[in-house]
């Protein structure tokens, strides 16, 4: 019975584990996902403001 226990620690930690690794590269790709658009609409209004210029 007190393996068992121990079995289910295991899992539960091995789960608990994988959950915080999935979190931290979702939040990471989004961040980067949110730089890369800001960087994208910063070009496009430079290109804009050139071209209002000329």
């Amino acid at each position: 019975m007190d393996n068992r226990r121990v079995n289910m620690e295991i899992i539960f930690l091995v789960i608990v584990l994988f959950l915080i690794i999935l979190f931290f590269i979702s939040f990471t790709l989004f961040i980067r996902r949110l730089i890369i658009n800001s960087a994208v609409k910063a070009n496009n209004s430079n290109d804009l403001n050139e071209k209002m210029i000329n």
